[in-house]
């Protein structure tokens, strides 16, 4: 008695073997390469959304392909459909991430500069004021000079150090260069001030002994 297969039975025979067919298997490759070409941050957008169209358009072919052939299978088709939307996805939040932390450097570039300039601007008033009280100007350039220096050093930070700890360190070099330009002693005119007298006695004398008809 001879036995009848089983038609329910599809990999019984080499006829009945499902197999993934080409659009499948395309769309997944094409899935995969825009998954790791999403990763690349400013580009992805260039490189990997063309190739995740691709592999989505193969993908949506090649499962409706398998789902009218009872020997295709449509496992490649769907995975390239999934690689490629989480690809889409993947770029957004690889350029969110990277967009962000470019925007938080930036601003703490920013701040960093804007405390260099402030304490710059706060010394030049303290030089203002202690040139006003007649501090020596020799005084004065010793100890800008050091603050000056100070602040220097804070330049290099400006692209890696902490703002409120370049604050902290801006406000103690300030307040340094106010205590000695306040300590720092006036100087003393009255000197200047009694030549100038002579010189102007001089010019005096000099005009009555010149003058011929005092003389006479």
């Amino acid at each position: 008695m001879t036995q009848m297969p089983n038609p329910n039975y599809a990999s019984s025979g080499p006829y009945g073997e499902a197999k993934n067919n080409g659009l499948g298997v395309a769309a997944m490759i094409c899935g995969i390469l825009a998954l790791l070409l999403a990763f690349i941050p400013g580009l992805n957008f260039c490189l990997s959304l063309p190739v995740a169209l691709v592999a989505l358009g193969l993908g949506i072919a090649g499962w409706i392909t398998a789902s009218g052939k009872p020997n295709q299978k449509a496992t490649f088709a769907i995975i390239g459909v999934v690689a490629a939307v989480l690809s889409v996805g993947l770029m957004f939040l690889v350029n969110a991430i990277i967009g962000t932390a470019i925007q938080g450097w930036g601003e703490g570039v920013a701040g960093r500069a804007t405390v260099i300039e402030t304490a710059q601007n706060d010394a030049e008033t303290a030089v203002g004021e202690a040139r006003q009280r007649g501090v020596s100007e020799d005084v004065i350039s010793r100890e800008l000079g050091i603050f000056q220096s100070t602040i220097a050093s804070f330049a290099m930070d400006t692209f890696g150090g902490d703002a409120a700890e370049m604050q902290t360190k801006a406000d103690a070099a300030l307040q340094k260069l106010k205590d000695n330009l306040a300590a720092a002693p006036a100087v003393d005119d009255g000197d200047t001030t009694g030549d100038m007298s002579d010189d102007a006695g001089m010019t005096d004398d000099d005009d009555i002994t010149l003058d011929p008809t005092d003389d006479q």
